[in-house]
């Protein structure tokens, strides 16, 4: 193996000690590193200890245990004083660990007292939406500084005044608010949007551990028997960022009702139902490959479906968990630009998007 390029910093400290014996820790790791590469490899295809399909939490315990053993190596080939240094190192490391997954758990307790507080916000919403109440004094009092400027004669950001003034509540608005986002509508297609229309409301709910489910509730309409559509984010109970596997409600479709499927037909007069693009696609449960299988598996179209379409149930989670349920009201009104994109946050428990609207 070749030796590594030094920086500027290291060539003018070749003559000092302190520079001979980091070139010694160097040389040695280096040639750890070569008889580590040079051991016999496991097939990972025909060994059936690999094959065994271990879960992500054996999976994880596994690559630990590598990982230490590798430093273990590498450690134990230094000189006395080094060593020293570096296990006072991985001590330190370890005590780090401790505090990370004490700040997890702090994470996921204090989300859930989050989302509890919302909950009768979001009742009053729905009430509200849905033409259940009359909007109460407290949440009028700022309305003075909505000055009427006009009268609005027409349709403002594709909003239909006239079928607000005569309509309890807000129809439509769920629909309205899913078709504005910018990460949601290129997934909505036009025969999604007369069902989408029956959607009465969207909220959250927390299941054991991390887990929590996103419910979507219809009202009775002629496409399917559901009153609600539910899609479950499975997360891994030791790790807050890591979702493997997402489940989600079988939606009891009308005879010729169901938009997630066409029927084409075959050479000899053969009839087969094919899967098209349709929203109601993200109720379907999807799974993610695991790292011993990505390793065995050809990048066909078909694998590569399959990992696109479990990326798309994260991103359409993620945007209706953290800016659709609680901004429902700039994506209703439209407010939500292209420009607005993804961007990794720690506010949630998983990879969640930072703010891009006002604070709520």
């Amino acid at each position: 193996m070749a030796k590594r390029q030094l920086t500027n910093n290291e060539e003018g400290a070749k003559d000092s000690t302190l520079y001979q014996v980091a070139q010694q820790v160097a040389d040695q790791t280096e040639t750890t590193l070569e008889a580590t590469n040079n051991e016999p490899q496991i097939d990972r295809i025909t060994d059936p200890a690999i094959n065994a399909q271990p879960n992500e939490e054996d999976n994880t315990q596994q690559e630990t245990i590598e990982r230490d053993i590798k430093l273990k190596k590498i450690v134990s080939n230094l000189p006395e004083e080094v060593k020293k240094k570096f296990v006072a190192l991985k001590a330190i490391s370890e005590r780090r660990e401790v505090l990370a997954k004490e700040l997890e758990k702090k994470i996921v307790e204090l989300e859930r007292k989050f989302d509890s507080k919302c909950i009768p916000l979001d009742k009053l919403r729905s009430e509200l939406i849905n033409g259940e109440r009359e909007p109460s004094s407290e949440e009028l009092k700022d309305i003075a500084n909505y000055t009427v400027r006009n009268t609005i004669q027409k349709p403002m950001n594709g909003i239909n005044v006239q079928e607000l003034k005569t309509h309890k509540g807000i129809p439509k608005f769920w629909s309205k608010a899913l078709q504005n986002s910018p990460n949601i509508k290129d997934f909505i297609f036009d025969y999604d949007i007369p069902i989408l229309d029956h959607l009465i409301n969207i909220y959250k709910e927390q299941l054991e551990g991390n887990s929590f489910k996103l419910v979507f509730t219809f009202s009775p309409n002629d496409y399917f028997t559901n009153e609600e559509l539910i899609k479950t984010i499975i997360i891994n109970k030791n790790d807050i960022d890591d979702c493997k596997e997402t489940d989600g409600t079988k939606i009891n479709w009308k005879e010729g009702k169901n938009v997630t499927k066409k029927t084409i037909k075959k050479k000899k007069k053969v009839m087969k139902d094919v899967e098209v693009g349709s929203f109601f696609n993200y109720f379907k449960g999807k799974k993610v490959l695991s790292d011993r299988e990505m390793e065995r598996i050809e990048e066909n179209e078909e694998n590569m479906k399959m990992i696109d379409d479990f990326n798309d149930d994260l991103d359409i989670t993620e945007e209706i968990d953290t800016e659709l349920i609680p901004r429902a009201v700039y994506y209703y009104l439209g407010l939500v630009k292209d420009e607005d994109e993804f961007s990794e946050s720690t506010m949630k428990g998983t990879k969640y998007v930072n703010n891009k609207l006002p604070p709520i």
